[in-house]
């Protein structure tokens, strides 16, 4: 189909509720498929299935995309994972321009060392402007990082955390 056509939307979001439309669990927007399920073996049979599908009808994921997309779901809770830019480095390597998209082990690694992280995001205090505030920083030749903490009733506690990774010039 052709760009510049107004039915194209319209035409394609017909086609994938036909390719998908016996896939019960499974919410289709134009080129956004939505899998809800009760349980985790459900989703993953769902999940199962839908990839097959894309198979049958020689569609193919952008890959890419989806890691531009967790990037920037990422960059939005940042505040609340300590050292989020040496957690997402190895990953922001396929986001390159003209990077070479070859998903391996050191990536699979990398990707299950930011999902522990997303699931232990720390929660934040509110600072008490009539304390002290101490910053600890760490760096390495990729990203640097910081966090601003305070003693609440006797515990340290943070109140911000940020890290940036390097840019190559």
């Amino acid at each position: 189909m052709g760009f510049g056509f107004s039915n194209v939307p319209a035409t394609f979001q017909r086609a994938m509720a036909c390719i998908f439309e016996d896939i019960d669990d499974v919410d289709i927007y134009i080129d956004d498929l939505l899998a809800s399920t009760e349980t985790e073996q459900q989703h993953i049979h769902v999940l199962e299935k839908i990839f097959q599908r894309l198979r049958t009808h020689n569609m193919k994921l952008a890959m890419k995309n989806q890691l531009e997309q967790l990037s920037g779901f990422v960059q939005w809770i940042a505040r609340f994972i300590p050292n989020v830019a040496n957690v997402i480095a190895e990953l922001s390597k396929l986001l390159k321009k003209n990077a070479k998209w070859k998903w391996d082990s050191t990536h699979e690694d990398a990707f299950a060392q930011l999902k522990k992280a997303i699931e232990n995001t720390q929660l934040l205090h509110h600072p008490k402007q009539s304390d002290p505030f101490m910053v600890h920083c760490d760096a390495s030749d990729v990203v640097v990082g910081a966090a601003l903490l305070q003693i609440h009733n006797g515990v340290l506690v943070p109140i911000e955390f940020i890290s940036k990774k390097f840019d190559k010039h």
